[in-house]
């Protein structure tokens, strides 16, 4: 405990600096967000690969096919 003040209390944390220390409410904000971030729909997919051939077009490559679209 580093002090107390009011009705506030400080506490210190003594971790290696490449590691982060966050509150459970935080650290569970952050994962949430990192799960959406990592989730991609099917819609997205379409798009992504719409705009990975209009890139690609004239190279001779093909885009990636998407899930349920034939691809492996």
């Amino acid at each position: 405990m580093i002090e107390v003040k009011g009705g506030s209390v400080r506490l210190g944390v003594e971790a290696p600096t490449e590691m982060s220390v966050h509150r459970d409410e935080v650290f569970d904000r952050i994962m949430e967000e990192n799960r959406k971030a990592a989730t991609t729909t099917p819609d997205q997919m379409k798009l992504l690969n719409s705009r990975y051939a209009k890139k690609q077009k004239g190279s001779g490559d093909n885009p990636p096919k998407s899930p349920g679209e034939g691809g492996k």
